[in-house]
């Protein structure tokens, strides 16, 4: 395996509520790297508190707006035109809710030009390899901790390695299935 250099990556789900990208679009207009070559790359997600609605339209052109409505209020709070990686909170919010609408509606985006690479965040192997599947996947988030050992398997690294235009990031799993008592 050859070593690789990534951008560094700024997470902004670090808070609820659009706060952690309103720091990081201050930040990033305070430094001066908005746009520029040096600005790291942005992950966020789609609020997807009113997707969820069950009582939404069955066609899934509810589920659209609230995706665009969420992309617009990202966009204003990073103070950007375009956003580097959009994910959508759940492997539900991905294939089950609505029909996957709001899925189709993020590949549009991308589509679109409004967002470079879409993705879903990840809990289980099952769901990742699953996700590695959809050839419009360009983004995957998933749990790590050194006591986790269910993305370690050959054939999970085997799928992985079959997507080279897929980035996998993991994030510290402090609330998905562990439970840590060291601070």
């Amino acid at each position: 395996m050859q070593p690789y250099f990534v951008r560094p990556s700024v997470h902004a789900d670090w808070f609820v509520d659009g706060e952690s990208e309103e720091r990081i679009g201050a930040a990033f207009a305070a430094l001066g790297v908005l746009g520029q070559p040096e600005q790291p790359t942005v992950v966020t997600k789609v609020d997807m508190s009113k997707i969820i609605d069950p009582h939404l339209s069955k066609d899934g052109s509810d589920v659209a707006a609230h995706v665009d409505a969420s992309l617009q209020q990202s966009l204003a709070r990073l103070r950007t035109d375009s956003l580097d990686v959009l994910l959508l909170h759940s492997f539900a919010g991905y294939r089950e809710v609505h029909g996957g609408a709001a899925w189709k509606r993020l590949v549009e985006l991308r589509n679109e030009g409004w967002v470079r690479r879409v993705g879903v965040s990840c809990y289980a192997p099952e769901e990742v390899m699953e996700a590695l599947r959809d050839p419009d996947m360009r983004h995957i988030q998933l749990p790590c901790n050194l006591l986790d050992r269910r993305f370690k398997t050959a054939v999970f690294r085997a799928a992985c390695a079959a997507r080279p235009d897929v980035t996998i990031h993991t994030r510290y799993a402090s609330t998905h299935n562990y439970h840590s008592s060291v601070n």
